[in-house]
């Protein structure tokens, strides 16, 4: 029909198309039950029924026009000033409309780069006792991807990927925020990051445990599997994890 595909930018299994003519139209296809359908709705709901929200929202927009930022892609984030701008309105009445799905996204607005940062420092380099450093190359080195699961508004796991080759992935973090362990949100997490490494054709998935850990990765299916790869932490475990569509095929 003459889309184009641009990608899920930071929202997985949302998949962007665009197509050039009289008019430029932006194509956005969800897979069934994606959360951000349910989010979009709800946001566009709630404006149809609060025209107080309109002229609010009407005017955070008309002041992101005038502010030259709004026109440039932050560095480090996949988005302009003008997207970025809209979100602490976005987010205020999702909040208010009592938004609490789960959402699993790659890491792009300032305040959800500093929850991926503060859990990350604190759940697992604070108890290495290692200094975290927040600008690390492997933060926006290419191959890298930083994922957040939120409860609504709120992050509450992070994780980091690394491609090392066509065939094989290293999980190179996971961490929940203290309150929210014990949830099952690490195995929410892990389900989803298996779920995208296996739609960017990616077989193997290696990572180094700690000692606490590895009856978590165990229940999920990991083994062992040697990893030759530098690790921060003194004592590991190496696991690993052939998915299991890859398995059906050499089967």
């Amino acid at each position: 029909m003459g889309f184009t595909y641009k990608g899920e930018w930071n929202i997985p299994f949302k998949f962007g198309f665009t197509k050039l003519g009289e008019y430029k139209i932006n194509l956005h296809v969800f897979e069934e039950n994606h959360p951000e359908i349910e989010l979009n709705l709800l946001f566009s709901d709630h404006l149809r029924s609060h025209p107080e929200s309109v002229s609010e929202y009407a005017k955070i927009k008309e002041q992101l026009l005038l502010e030259e930022g709004s026109f440039k892609k932050q560095e480090g984030h996949l988005f302009t000033g003008y997207n970025l701008g809209k979100d602490a309105f976005i987010r205020r009445i999702l909040e208010k409309e009592g938004y609490a799905r789960h959402r699993f996204l790659k890491e792009t607005h300032i305040k959800e780069w500093e929850s991926y940062h503060r859990i990350r420092k604190e759940q697992i380099f604070d108890r290495t006792h290692v200094v975290y450093d927040p600008n690390h190359p492997t933060i926006h080195a290419k191959g890298n991807f930083h994922f957040i699961l939120c409860l609504g508004m709120n992050v509450v796991t992070v994780a980091h990927v690394e491609f090392l080759n066509e065939f094989e992935v290293a999980l190179r973090s996971l961490a929940t925020d203290e309150p929210y362990k014990k949830q099952g949100l690490g195995k929410t997490m892990m389900e989803l990051l298996e779920k995208w490494i296996k739609h960017q054709g990616k077989k193997v998935i290696r990572l180094h445990a700690a000692s606490q850990a590895e009856g978590f990765y165990r229940k999920l299916g990991y083994f062992d599997m040697p990893f030759d790869d530098p690790s921060i932490a003194k004592e590991t475990i190496d696991l690993g994890k052939i998915l299991p569509d890859f398995l059906k095929t050499k089967q």
